[in-house]
């Protein structure tokens, strides 16, 4: 089979996992589209990001990427994984269980690398990811309920874990809880659940490593479907093993096994099993589909299931295709795409939530050499193109592209620098440089950003007066720049000019650089750290003693946000907020001008508040009313007005600010001497100091109110923004995503 094809394993039907109506609203399709390099598209469900275009809408049309040119794609039940010309591979949509491997389980509605290396193929199940890197080896990650990892466990991996050492594989496939694998020597071998025999290995018992499957050496291609598996071999005999309730085996029967068993004798040049469906293409180019035909999926026009293969139209220039959820995709060598079976949420990418019982062609227009189906739909079309269709976070119900990852994920705005984070996690940086807080290795300033670390991903970054903090995508915290009192962590005051790891801890959360001293979350039960200077007690910790390394700041757990100012701090421990540190101006908030060296219960309610940011010598925060109502709040030092309270008088306790456009807001940050607030109408508002523009308003005068900020950009999609020592930052969702 051409190294294109596309392994569309799925989850369906079995003793735990039957067909239902409801379970298939959030399932999605993929496509490789055909001239030049290849692009991916995608459409069907869309509720967790899996067709990866930043949105969470259903596509009904294939829709296409700027993701860059794409070889192999698989779609999962909510996520998908591609493979670029380049090696590297992508994922996106939901990762409740760890299916995208960056470590984390947070969904992602944009493709996201996944580590440095470069891989060879990968296939997508239902809630977990298995993949081959160039050297042979395989890794898995995300759900591993029913050991469908391999790794020995039942224990989920938000991150790639090698499984099958010491062997070298060249072919992947993962349904809902059982995955197989062929190794480069053509064994065969496969791993999870096993309720229907779906392994092959003669039991009905659940392996949670590799098990090899018989003893030939000459297995070409698998498919793992929902509770029973697929396999070609050599020769091109067809062999199946597992359930057969819906005769999706196609020997004419119902009855399930065990063991791999022939199929007839025809020969097979690529086959796929779905969720009780198989479609298969025979070597002579004919299209064949066999197996449950509840919403028309086999495309024989009816909804009666088939136990034997069934040949769809006459055509003999069958190139790929791939079974779904109650859907299948196809395509021919001229490039059209056909589709038939269910269609909510926009599976089929026919512009239409109609079921289809018989093909109707799809995505007319371009050229498609490989698709994939499962939940939703994605395609590549001959440019490399990758485009998405039907529910995923979004629905479409026509192909729509993804969003290119160079687009900017975070920023943090230091006191004349600035860092930030691509969509895949790569860091760069920019502005004043001469205590190397670029980390670039120079002291050189730079006017652009400029790429630090590149083979490195990064989970979060915070920009300090002079110094820089990350948090990598493995959970170690890393330092860079100013470090005079100390604030890198590292335990000495030496500069450092690139990125340097501070301890050994992989379970850092949050951070927060300040003036000269740095904050941090630790761990699950969210301890709380700060390190560098404490000349006003800013570091909590009883004294006012600086420390070179992070120390424990409180003895107490459960902390979930921090700020750092200039020489004073703020920390969320839940909705109740606590400051310490310099005091002078107000900026604890607790009615005095007394420095505090341990954290203080601050504001008119205890509990309530849910965002904070602590600036050079003021604060500020958001509270909520009992009716759930949020309003921005300010204290601390106001000669620019940047308590945002219309004078220009030190406030000892938080004011709420009374404005119409700060209904609801829903970010704050705080510069040295300015303020600004996104809200939930996508409004922002600046206010306080202003002598460089930094309030963007269009002059250079104070403000002591908040400011709507309007200008040509569209602010209306804004989705971060950040206030630096004299500049404000701020990242954009464009509009027509």
């Amino acid at each position: 089979m051409p190294a294109l094809r596309t392994t569309a394993p799925r989850h369906g039907p079995g003793p735990r996992a039957r067909l239902r109506r409801g379970a298939l609203l959030a399932l999605v399709a993929v496509a490789l589209s055909a001239c030049g390099p290849r692009s991916l598209w995608g459409w069907g469900a869309n509720t967790y990001g899996q067709l990866g275009d930043r949105t969470t809408t259903d596509r009904h049309e294939p829709n296409p990427s700027d993701h860059g040119p794409a070889t192999l794609v698989s779609s999962g039940g909510r996520h998908a994984v591609a493979l670029r010309t380049d090696g590297t591979l992508w994922t996106w949509g939901d990762n409740q269980s760890g299916a995208l491997g960056d470590g984390t389980t947070q969904d992602r509605s944009y493709p996201l690398r996944v580590g440095g290396a470069t891989w060879s193929t990968a296939t997508a199940g239902a809630n977990h990811t298995i993949a081959v890197r160039d050297d042979g080896t395989m890794w898995a990650w995300g759900s591993n309920v029913s050991g469908q990892l391999g790794d020995g466990t039942t224990v989920d991996r938000p991150s790639p874990t090698q499984i099958g050492a010491g062997r070298s594989w060249r072919a992947v496939t993962a349904s809902g809880d059982h995955s197989a694998a062929i190794a480069a020597d053509g064994s065969l071998w496969a791993w999870g659940d096993n309720d229907g025999g779906q392994l092959g290995d003669g039991t009905v018992i659940p392996r949670f490593s590799p098990v090899r499957i018989g003893t030939s050496t000459d297995w070409d291609e698998v498919s793992a479907g929902a509770g029973y598996t697929l396999a070609l071999r050599a020769d091109g005999s067809l062999w199946a093993w597992g359930y057969n309730s819906f005769g999706q085996f196609g020997d004419g029967t119902t009855v399930g096994r065990h063991r791999p068993g022939r199929v007839g004798t025809d020969t097979w040049r690529t086959v796929s099993a779905g969720e009780g469906h198989t479609v298969a293409i025979r070597h002579d180019g004919t299209l064949w589909t066999w197996g449950y035909n509840f919403a028309g999926q086999i495309g024989d026009g009816t909804t009666v299931n088939r136990s034997s293969p069934w040949q769809i139209g006459t055509a003999t220039d069958w190139e790929s295709a791939a079974g779904g959820a109650l859907y299948t995709l196809a395509v021919q060598a001229d490039g059209r795409m056909w589709a038939w079976g269910r269609n909510e949420g926009g599976h089929l990418g026919d512009g239409t939530d109609l079921e289809r019982h018989e093909p109707v062609q799809v995505g007319a227009g371009r050229q498609w050499v490989a698709v994939s189906a499962r939940g939703h739909s994605n395609g590549i079309d001959r440019d490399g193109k990758l485009l998405w269709w039907g529910p995923v976070i979004t629905s479409s119900n026509v192909p729509a592209p993804l969003v290119d990852v160079s687009t900017w994920a975070t920023t943090s705005a230091g006191g004349d620098h600035s860092v930030a984070l691509k969509r895949g996690g790569t860091l760069w940086a920019w502005g004043r440089n001469h205590q190397g807080q670029l980390g670039d290795g120079t002291t050189t300033d730079r006017a652009t950003p400029t790429p630090i670390t590149p083979d490195t991903r990064w989970r979060a970054i915070s920009a300090g007066t002079a110094h820089t903090l990350g948090i990598r995508d493995d959970g170690t915290l890393w330092a860079w720049g100013d470090n005079t009192s100390g604030q890198l962590g590292d335990g000495s005051r030496a500069d450092r000019a690139t990125p340097v790891r501070i301890g050994s801890a992989t379970d850092w959360r949050s951070i927060s650089a300040g003036g000269r001293h740095s904050l941090a979350i630790r761990g699950d039960s969210g301890t709380l750290w700060a390190w560098g200077e404490n000349e006003s007690g800013q570091l909590g910790d009883g004294t006012t003693t600086d420390r070179t390394r992070p120390v424990r700041a409180d003895a107490r757990e459960g902390w979930t946000a921090v700020s750092a100012g200039g020489e004073h701090s703020l920390a969320l421990r839940g909705p109740a907020m606590f400051a310490w540190g310099a005091n002078d101006r107000g900026q604890v908030g607790d009615g005095t001008t007394t420095d505090r060296t341990t954290p203080t219960r601050v504001g008119p309610d205890a509990e309530g508040w849910s965002t904070i940011a602590a600036g050079g010598h003021h604060s500020v925060a958001v509270h909520a009313d009992a009716s759930g109502n949020r309003f921005a709040h300010g204290w601390g030092g106001n000669e620019w007005g940047q308590v945002g309270d219309g004078t220009t008088v030190d406030r000892l306790s938080p004011v709420a600010l009374v404005h119409d456009d700060l209904w609801q807001p829903v970010e704050l940050d705080a510069g040295f001497g300015h303020t600004i607030a996104r809200t939930t109408a996508g409004n922002i508002l600046t206010w306080g100091h202003n002598h460089h523009g930094q309030l963007g308003n269009g002059t250079t005068v104070d403000s002591p109110v908040p400011t709507h900020i309007t200008c040509t950009c569209p602010f209306g999609r804004s989705e971060r923004i950040d206030a630096g020592g004299d500049h404000t930052l701020g990242i954009n969702s464009p509009l027509d995503h």
